[in-house]
């Protein structure tokens, strides 16, 4: 993906590495690596907003 413009939607597969800002429509058991942005080692759980 190159290229977002508010209101896309798109679909994240497991392992994929994506650096965006948006919010969670739908989830499964959904956890993301913020260690690059806060330093926390630990997965974070998110949920839909």
């Amino acid at each position: 993906m190159y290229s977002l413009l508010v209101g896309d939607i798109v679909k994240i597969e497991t392992g994929e590495i994506f650096s965006v800002d948006g919010i969670a429509l739908e989830t499964n058991r959904l956890h993301i690596d913020e260690s690059p942005l806060t330093g926390e080692p630990i997965p974070v759980k998110k949920y839909p907003s």
